[in-house]
């Protein structure tokens, strides 16, 4: 797994904890808060590129109205990086 794929995974995975901890949607800096627990601080801009990798490939999305991020249709994230090859 490349350096940037293994970022784009983790912050799928911070996304992902903070849905799961009963969240129906998500901030850029609820992610990276999750990051600041686990003593692994990241920048907010890292966060919202990797965001919007997230949503090209459809595993998140985007709701203009209330500029919050939502999952995607239910997919396996290296089932999804797998089809793009």
């Amino acid at each position: 797994m490349t350096n940037q794929l293994f970022l784009t995974k983790k912050v799928y995975d911070a996304f992902n904890e903070t849905i799961n901890n009963g969240r129906k949607s998500v901030l850029p800096g609820d992610i990276v808060q999750n990051f600041r627990e686990k003593n692994e601080p990241v920048g907010i801009w890292l966060v919202m590129r990797e965001l919007t990798r997230l949503e090209e490939l459809d595993l998140v999305q985007f709701d203009q109205e209330t500029a919050t991020w939502t999952l995607g249709q239910e997919k396996d994230f290296f089932e999804v990086i797998r089809n793009l090859k």
